[in-house]
């Protein structure tokens, strides 16, 4: 999925848990709450991972990467 279009981020709980009906996050990219958006399913496809990060996408992801193989993730 290409991701760079994306400006908004929003997670919406509809699950019958403990956690508040509705919108629980809204993140704006024009906001500066992110600059750059990457998506991963992980777990054969059973965790979808929301990785956001800020103007050094690189060197971010590479780090966020490097901690994830270490913990066999």
């Amino acid at each position: 999925m290409n991701t760079e279009k994306i400006t908004r981020l929003e997670v919406i709980n509809h699950a019958k848990n403990n956690k508040p009906i509705g919108r629980i996050l809204t993140l704006y990219k024009e906001l500066n709450d992110f600059d750059f958006l990457d998506i991963d399913l992980q777990d054969g496809g059973k965790t979808l991972k929301i990785f956001l990060s800020s103007k050094n996408k690189e060197l971010f992801c590479d780090k966020a990467k490097s901690n994830l193989k270490e913990k066999n993730l």
